[in-house]
């Protein structure tokens, strides 16, 4: 055992000036001991929590600290991020956290929350042991002797649990709703990481993006026009029917000019492409479908990109 003697103390009960800390051979503090301060008594305080960290990021000290190009931005500074995540295995991440865990002792750190999500090989593939890079955080904490608080939130879950869940309500204007129940929220909802957004416009397609929401691991909210629920339509009997989410359909073959669309609006532009072909305008009409993920970008992958494309403004009446 030994005490440190303060010339100021900061306890539980304020500041004191005739005390001292008593610690163990292993440095942990056991005891507030009355002790005369010395002549090279100094102030203690605390030790001070970081609540943040992302310890692979020492890594790239140096590197994104000044704007180096007039066009860079944040998603420069996530690029860089990238990749040196995609550099590290265990031992790396060991390597590196152990230094800015040290640093972070010398200015006055004791406790430290690791924000984790580091989880899989450079390859993408999960580690035999899926706490590999977790332990590898652990086992440079405990080098250091920094106190650790580790927060494996799997940005956002590395795949390691699943949340089936599927949020289906009604979206848009209808009749006789004023302003109160009118509002189109699928914008919002894209906006969130993590949810995925499907807006049918056919019975057909309700169907298959419904059942298709339920099958998914993740969080999947369908909204369904409310002017479109007296609408009938085909629907495939097969119980295996569904559609992929992320994936959009061509509801009329174009050459000249393509619309697109979801929901409600689809009818919309299928009316307006009937208007355009009297003007001899072939108009290529697509439903979405899927916003979250967007289903455009599969589309355009199979037809080699769009035609001059008009996107109709969202449908307020």
């Amino acid at each position: 055992m030994k005490t440190f003697d303060a010339a100021m103390l900061w306890t539980p009960d304020g500041w004191r000036a005739d005390a001292g800390l008593t610690v163990d051979e292993h440095g942990r503090i056991v005891a507030i001991e009355t002790a005369e301060p010395t002549a090279s008594a100094r102030w203690i305080v605390p030790g001070i929590a970081n609540l943040h960290s992302h310890a692979f990021q020492r890594a790239m000290a140096g590197m994104a600290e000044r704007q180096t190009n007039p066009l860079d931005s944040f998603w420069t500074w996530r690029e860089t991020m990238y990749r040196f995540a995609a550099r590290f295995d265990p031992d790396t991440l060991k390597a590196v956290a152990a230094q800015v865990y040290a640093e972070m002792l010398e200015a006055g750190y004791t406790t430290v929350c690791e924000f984790h999500y580091l989880h899989h090989g450079r390859d993408g593939r999960p580690y035999a042991d899926p706490a590999e890079m977790s332990r590898a955080l652990v086992a440079a904490a405990r080098e250091t002797g920094i106190r650790l608080t580790l927060l494996p939130v799997l940005y956002m879950t590395g795949g390691q649990f699943k949340c089936p869940i599927v949020f289906r309500g009604p979206t848009g204007a209808a009749l006789q709703l004023s302003a109160q129940h009118s509002q189109a929220l699928e914008a919002s909802y894209v906006h969130f990481p993590g949810i995925k957004v499907v807006v049918p416009g056919t019975p057909a397609d309700a169907k298959g993006l419904l059942k298709a929401a339920i099958r998914d691991d993740d969080p999947v909210v369908v909204l369904e026009a409310e002017l479109l629920y007296a609408l009938k339509g085909e629907v495939p009997d097969d119980e295996d029917f569904i559609v992929p989410l992320g994936v959009a359909d061509v509801k009329r073959e174009g050459t000249d000019v393509s619309l697109i669309t979801h929901g409600k609006m689809i009818h919309t532009c299928l009316q307006a492409a009937d208007r355009l072909a009297k003007e001899q305008i072939s108009a290529e009409v697509i439903d979405l479908r899927s916003l979250r993920p967007l289903g455009v970008r599969a589309e355009k992958l199979q037809l080699g990109g769009y035609r001059r494309s008009a996107s109709p403004p969202q449908d307020r009446s």
